[in-house]
């Protein structure tokens, strides 16, 4: 430090009274170590929940002060014999006065602990109950802060740790630390420290002291270990407190030969200025723990938005949302990171990189695949067997179109989470002129039926609006489209996603077989509907007759079936790959794709409409129309699954 002023004895130590207060050390209060009690400390509602308890909590701090020797400790387990015999749970019920009485304490540790936000709030507090008040002798507030409340909860024996150790340290120790914190440069630590000195040490009497006749004349102390600042101030109020004033006055010049006073005054003369900095560093890791909150709840709402079309974002612009977060961390000048925390940043950044490399690479076995910049989820299929129609009596055989036989299911495919909704299609009619198909618009134009007042799209390719139409938003489904449109939309989406190499060898988008959609719509299942057969269920899983209003509703807002799959059974009919034929081949059979023709031109239809009745809901329900037709009841969902 520059311009060090010398000065007198007294006015030296009077530096240190700058920072003196009126509150006396409870360790150096009393003739012998005082009975201390650890009070239950109140833990909030949340982590209550995560297991941080107020007794643990007591006996932690209770270990620690055994081992430090300072306190006479009325041990948990006298306390717990107490309680039970005056028939309390626990100590967290009376007041700290009247908990002191009952187990025979002079001084009570007590507390609480909470949290807000990722940050848990340790407040301790050493009370003189000695009198019928109580009287705070000293209080701490600690916290630590985590990635998460449950990280930061990881971390909280070392703050109960520290938090014995401040509620027991000395005048003297907390100068020591203060000092060493002062030359290791840890400016912020050492203002802390001698400002509890401030707190702890009694003004009138050490004035008394140093303007006695004994504190000029020379002396040496006997004992050669108190020989540091801290120990010899200790010392001194030891001495003082039990009346020996000339030992006091004798510690009291020692300390004051060896005291770096100066640099303690300029320390606080810059204590502004340090407190500053110390919020503003405080402050900027606020914000990058929030920034990396943040961007970790985005990467997570991308994972789980890769399964879900109800989220508002789509799942790579979450990523890029977070990716542009961090980044903007790293690349901020005025932010000072440390080698760790740059690190961790860095590392959360690739790993939202390679998840979203995973979004635009294509179906995986066992995935959900989110088609990008449509927002189709395809869920997936895994093979297997099924009995697929149903029992038809015997009396009925020659009329069913559906009678019960094994199919078997021999590679994997995904289906649409959901039926191809209005946006979905208007994407499909504003791109396909540009995306280098040989489709004929005019024959795409042609396979729509945009005059029919229940088609939701006018020619142009805008939605259409207005008093009375069964459409209320671009994610209900596409009616008024015929099965031609419908493949155009497959063939559309099949060359793009080829385009981009986002196909398994020898996959396209198509319509499901009739065996793949009933497949899908079982789930499992052996009964009349996927949930089982009985038909006021139905209410819970389909738009029909009974519930619907006679019009389409939004997509997946029922319940899905054991695999996911929304509305396999109402709101709209769905077109299948089929060409109809009026009965099934009855013999086990392979992935069945039906006929290779139908003489009235049908193709199939599946799962029932608002307009239906229960039992055109079924899973194994067959209907059929025309191909080049359309209806207001009949839209379609797609497959991702090997070529026919």
């Amino acid at each position: 430090m520059k311009n060090l002023i010398m000065l007198k004895p007294v006015s030296i130590v009077l530096l240190l009274l700058l920072f003196i207060s009126t509150i006396v050390a409870s360790e150096v209060n009393k003739t012998g170590n005082p009975w201390v009690a650890v009070h239950d400390f109140s833990v909030s509602p949340k982590l209550k929940k995560m297991g941080v308890n107020g007794w643990r909590i007591a006996g932690v701090i209770e270990n620690e002060l055994v081992q430090k020797g300072d306190y006479r400790i009325v041990t948990r387990s006298k306390i717990a014999k107490v309680l039970k015999e005056k028939n309390l749970t626990s100590s967290s019920s009376l007041e700290p006065e009247a908990f002191a009485e009952m187990i025979g304490a002079e001084y009570i540790i007590t507390g609480q602990i909470q949290n807000s936000g990722n940050k848990v709030i340790l407040i301790g507090k050493l009370i003189d109950v000695s009198n019928e008040t109580g009287e705070v002798e000293k209080s701490f507030d600690l916290d630590v802060t985590g990635s998460s409340l449950e990280q930061a909860v990881t971390k909280l024996p070392d703050l109960y740790e520290e938090m014995a150790d401040f509620l027991t340290m000395t005048p003297g120790e907390f100068l020591d630390l203060g000092i060493h914190s002062m030359n290791q440069g840890n400016y912020v630590n050492a203002v802390k420290a001698f400002q509890e000195v401030k707190n702890l040490i009694p003004v009138d009497k050490i004035k008394r002291i140093m303007q006695s006749p004994d504190f000029n004349k020379v002396i040496a102390l006997d004992d050669s270990s108190i020989d540091t600042p801290g120990r010899l101030l200790d010392y001194g109020l030891k001495q003082m407190n039990n009346n020996h004033d000339k030992k006091a006055a004798e510690a009291f010049k020692k300390f004051e030969e060896i005291t770096p006073f100066e640099q303690i005054k300029q320390l606080f003369e810059v204590g502004k200025m340090l407190k500053k900095a110390e919020n503003l560093v405080k402050k900027q890791k606020e914000n990058l723990i929030i920034v990396i909150e943040t961007s970790t709840n985005l990467f997570i709402k991308a994972k789980e938005a890769q399964d879900e079309i109800e989220s508002q974002m789509p799942p790579e612009e979450l990523c890029d949302k977070a990716i542009n977060n961090l980044e903007n961390i790293i690349l901020n000048p005025k932010i000072h990171l440390t080698s760790e925390e740059k690190l961790r940043i860095e590392e959360l950044i690739s790993r939202i990189q390679i998840f979203k490399k995973t979004l635009f690479a294509g179906p995986s076995k066992g995935k959900t695949w989110r088609v990008p910049g449509i927002e189709i989820a395809m869920i997936p299929i895994e093979t297997g067997s099924f009995e697929m129609g149903e029992e038809v009596s015997e009396e009925y055989s020659d009329y069913a179109d559906n009678p019960k036989h094994k199919v078997n299911i021999n590679n994997q495919f995904w289906i649409g989470k959901h039926e191809v909704t209005i946006g979905q299609f208007l994407e499909f009619l504003k791109n396909v002129g540009n995306s280098g198909t040989e489709f004929n618009l005019t024959d795409v134009n042609e396979s729509i039926n945009f005059s029919a007042s229940y088609t939701p799209i006018k020619k142009n390719y805008a939605m259409k609006r207005g008093k009375g139409k069964t459409w209320g938003n671009k994610k209900q489904p596409i009616v008024g489209v015929s099965w031609q449109a419908a493949v155009y939309f497959c063939q559309w989406l099949t060359l793009r996603e080829s385009k981009e190499k986002r196909l398994p060898k020898n996959y396209v988008y198509r319509l499901p077989t009739e065996a793949e959609w009933e497949y899908s719509c079982r789930s499992g299942s052996a009964t009349d509907y996927s949930f089982g057969k009985d038909e006021p269920i139905l209410l819970d899983y389909a738009w029909y007759r009974d519930n619907s209003s006679r019009k389409t509703s939004t997509v997946g807002k029922k319940k899905p079936n054991s695999w996911g799959v929304y509305d396999m059974h109402g709101n709209v009919w769905e077109w299948c790959n089929d060409w109809y034929d009026e009965t099934y081949i009855t013999d086990e059979i392979n992935d069945p794709f039906g006929p290779e023709s139908s003489p009235d031109n049908l193709k199939v239809l599946r799962g029932g409409s608002f307009a239906s009745s229960p039992s055109d809901l079924k899973s194994s329900t067959r209907y059929s129309f025309r191909y080049k037709g359309s209806k207001k009841n009949i839209g379609f969902r797609i497959v991702c699954a090997p070529e026919i």
